[in-house]
């Protein structure tokens, strides 16, 4: 008699040296540096009244440009804003930050308004996912949480379901995703509901009183705390981070300094061209010129450059 064939069990885990782990796993990428991490979910949260949404419209107006975010560098991506509570004040915010920023040259930000999600809801993901994919969204922002949970937001399994599907659009999507909460009454007791919802994440933010702190960041340094205004424009307002360092606004002047130890004035495509091949090789050329010329306009205001024209800058004297 014959034995049975062997039944061969599939291969589910792999093992890898911990030597080879360089080659199959990659570093930390980062929608902006330190502070929101790629491809991960982030809560973003605080008390009524903080800015909080004004932060992250901020964050993400420069995201979907790729300028940093409070001198930090940004990836530049495409967002789409899942606006559960607050649409109109989105559009009168805008508005407020493209009169203090400027206007970018293509839009690549998009708003659900107003119209129902609840983690949980088969049909709601679907749908969302179905529209992610459809238009490359690669940042995905949720506002707020307690509008897209059904019932007691502390009861049941509430805190575990929405922080695993959190979790699964990051993965199967490929995005990065921002949910938007509320603390609870106790001001500094995290996140309303559950302790669960900041320990089953990579990336816990907390805005108290003009300042923006990272309580929970996996992949980099806890600690760090961004300062901002809210700056009155007309009948809105937008945020304005207090110390910026804007990098590129160095880079300019550095590359600059190297053209005018030859001449005192020099041609503006050559510079714009020295700090492309510098610093900026990442970037589309397109991308980098709106970059440059925002930059310049920047520095001519705050009299580091005099004489700036459509052809030649000439550097102020210290």
């Amino acid at each position: 008699m014959q034995n049975p064939p062997k039944t061969e069990i599939p291969k589910v885990y792999t093992a890898y040296n911990l030597d080879e782990l360089d080659e199959y796993l990659q570093d930390p990428e980062w929608v902006v540096e330190g502070l929101i991490p790629k491809d991960e979910p982030t809560f973003i949260y605080g008390d009524g009244g903080q800015g909080k949404s004004a932060v992250v419209l901020n964050i993400c107006m420069n995201v979907q440009e790729g300028m940093p975010v409070s001198g930090l560098p940004s990836q530049k991506m495409r967002v789409l804003w899942l606006a559960l509570e607050g649409d109109r004040d989105i559009k009168k915010r805008r508005k407020a930050h493209q009169s203090l920023y400027g206007k970018s040259e293509v839009t690549e930000f998009f708003v659900i308004p107003k119209q129902t999600f609840t983690f949980g809801n088969q049909q709601d993901e679907t749908a969302l996912s179905e529209l992610i994919t459809e238009n490359n969204i690669e940042l995905v922002v949720i506002d707020t949480l307690s509008y897209a949970t059904d019932g007691d937001i502390s009861t049941g399994n509430t805190p575990g379901i929405v922080t695993r599907q959190m979790r699964r659009m990051c993965d199967t999507l490929k995005i990065s995703l921002i949910v938007v909460a509320h603390t609870g009454k106790n001001l500094f007791k995290g996140i309303k509901g559950a302790s669960e919802f900041a320990n089953n994440v990579p990336c816990v933010l907390f805005i108290n009183k003009g300042v923006l702190e990272v309580q929970k960041q996996r992949s980099s340094i806890s600690g760090k705390k961004l300062k901002f205004d809210k700056k009155i424009i007309d009948d809105s307002f937008c945020i304005e981070w207090k110390e910026e360092s804007n990098p590129r606004l160095a880079h300019i002047l550095d590359s600059l300094d190297i053209l005018t130890a030859k001449q005192d004035v020099v041609s503006k495509k050559d510079l714009s061209n020295l700090v492309y091949e510098r610093y900026e090789k990442t970037l589309s050329r397109d991308h980098h010129r709106t970059n440059f010329n925002r930059d310049l306009k920047t520095l001519s205001e705050t009299q580091n450059l005099l004489n700036v024209s459509s052809e030649s800058i000439k550097r102020n004297s210290p």
